[in-house]
This record gives C-alpha cells, sequence and structure tokens, in this order.
C-alpha cells in the first residue's frame, strides 16, 4: 500500500526511573504453543527464562495509572533502529486478538503503534496491508511467540522463528521510527508475555512481574 507521510503526536511524558525487574522463578506450562505451520510444539515448555532474559507480562498501557500511555514509567527503554533482537512476544492470534506495541522517542513522544492480528498488519503512518496467508492460515486463539524488529529501517515480523513479513521503510518512515528508543503494550492481557532482556532494556517502574499490582502473582 502507499505510505503516507506519518505526523509524530507529542503527548506530555513522565520522566521514567529505569529498574531492573526480578526475574520470575522458571515454571512450566502447558499451553499450546504452535509454530506457522499450526504445528503444536511440545506441550510442556519453560518460557520463562533463557540465556536473553525472562518473561514479564505485557502491561497495558492504556490505565488511568499510565495516564493513557504517556507515562513512560509504564514503557520499555530500548534502542529499536540497532537493537539486533528485537521485541518478542507471547500472544494469542486471531481476528479479534490484535496485539499492539505503542512506540516512543527517548523523551516519551509518541512516534506510533505497530500492530498485527490475522487479518492484518500496521505501522502507523506507514503500513496497512492484509496478513499474508501464513498468519491467516495460524489456527485461531493460538499462543505464539513473534518478534518485531525495526533494525535499519526495515520492519520485520518473526512467528516461531520464521518471518512472516518484512517491508522496507520509505524514507521518511525510516527516518520517523529510527528515532523509537521505547515501547508499551496497548490493549494486552496479563496472559500475554514478552522477553525482557537486560543486556539492551531498560524498565519504568510500573514493568514487573504483576504490571505494578495490575496482573495476578505467578
Amino acid at each position: 500500500p502507499k505510505a503516507t507521510t506519518p505526523k509524530a503526536t507529542t503527548p506530555k511524558a513522565t520522566t521514567p526511573k529505569a529498574t531492573t525487574p526480578k526475574a520470575p522463578t522458571p515454571k512450566a506450562t502447558t499451553d499450546r504453543v504452535f509454530d506457522t505451520t499450526g504445528t503444536a510444539l511440545p506441550t510442556t515448555v519453560e518460557p520463562d527464562n533463557n540465556e536473553f532474559g525472562f518473561k514479564l507480562p505485557t502491561c497495558d498501557c492504556w490505565t488511568a495509572e499510565c495516564d493513557f500511555c504517556t507515562n513512560m514509567e509504564c514503557s520499555v527503554y530500548q534502542d529499536l533502529s540497532t537493537s539486533p533482537t528485537g521485541i518478542t512476544v507471547t500472544s494469542k492470534v486471531g481476528w479479534r486478538n490484535i496485539n499492539t506495541i505503542v512506540l516512543f522517542d527517548e523523551d516519551g513522544n509518541t512516534l506510533g503503534d505497530f500492530w498485527w492480528s490475522h487479518k492484518g498488519i500496521g505501522l502507523t503512518g506507514c503500513i496497512a496491508c492484509q496478513s499474508p496467508a501464513v498468519i491467516r492460515d495460524i489456527p485461531g486463539g493460538s499462543i505464539v511467540d513473534w518478534n518485531l524488529s525495526l533494525s535499519g529501517g526495515v520492519l520485520k515480523l518473526s512467528i516461531g522463528g520464521d518471518m512472516v513479513y518484512k517491508k522496507k521503510l520509505v524514507p521518511e518512515c525510516a527516518e520517523l521510527y529510527g528515532n523509537a528508543k521505547r515501547f508499551s503494550f496497548y490493549g494486552m492481557s496479563c496472559a500475554n508475555s514478552f522477553l525482557f532482556a537486560p543486556a539492551e532494556m531498560e524498565a519504568g517502574a510500573q514493568i514487573d512481574e504483576t504490571c505494578a499490582g495490575a496482573c495476578p502473582a505467578a
């Protein structure tokens, strides 16, 4: 689709305090995790910790406590323009399960949203298209591991380790999202999680294993 010239908004951001959340105790789960072919992966896995970091819930920033996605205490600092790992999330996929990440610059100004579902893939002001068949064919309600990368001005979406969408951003979009230094999750539940990598991430004070009390303790 034809990309439109993006316009960054400038909400008032609060000054975040970098914290290092405590890694939760690893545990086994029986959630059914699928790869991009719809094949169920082993049903007993230990997803919480690995050599890169540990999993935390996808704290919803659209709350009064987070000033409706303008409080940077509810965000994670990460230089997405140079990150070799990007953002890795575990969540449900479906027509109504829309996975949304809000992207900010270093000062907390909103750049736009990245979102995807069975229906489509979008990046505010730059991308709006139908999801490829490999996404639409994943069984509805499946729990998948997916990754967003914006490194080098190229948006990549991978699911289960397989790249399912790749788009080189037009210059104005690459310039805008090249400033992405923070992210939050919008409209996502406590049942979802993301990989917190201490080597390249700093968490706001509201980002911990209970989302500052908004989610039940594991």
